[in-house]
């Protein structure tokens, strides 16, 4: 506690996060610097546990069989990538995707690719979240050349 307070006198920005017992993160903490007990690995173990409690790596594989299986519409030409970090390469610049999904409250990003829209699901996607997807696609107009 020490360092810190000495930290936050400094003026320098406090990137640390208390934990509140063994592998719980504070409400309001940044936990991708998270030290459970000032030991990084109680931290690893601690979010490894979260993902196979949470059944986390099935929600991703089914929610990238779902996107697969219903996000081939529209500008869509095909999907590349795996598990929730996938590319949807479309008939038109990615960034004119971009923009009409955000029309539909859909965050998206580019890639290098010009044609490839990113999609950075977080592990608790969830299919509602993957159908409105799959319609805001599906009611994009179709590219005029």
């Amino acid at each position: 506690e020490q360092a810190l307070r000495e930290e936050q006198e400094s003026g320098q920005q406090l990137d640390q996060v208390l934990a509140e017992g063994r592998g719980r993160i504070a409400p309001g903490a940044r936990a991708d610097l998270l030290i459970v007990d000032g030991d990084p690995a109680a931290a690893i173990t601690a979010t490894i546990q979260g993902i196979l409690a949470e059944h986390l790596l099935a929600n991703v594989r089914a929610r990238e069989a779902q996107i697969r299986d219903t996000c081939v519409v529209g500008p869509v030409r095909k999907i590349q990538g795996m598990g929730l970090l996938l590319g949807l390469v479309c008939d038109r610049p990615a960034t004119e995707v971009r923009d009409a999904l955000l029309d539909h409250d859909i965050l998206t990003g580019t890639s290098s690719d010009p044609e490839v829209v990113r999609i950075l699901a977080p592990l608790v996607l969830q299919d509602k979240h993957v159908d409105h997807l799959a319609h805001a696609l599906a009611h994009i107009a179709p590219a005029t050349d």
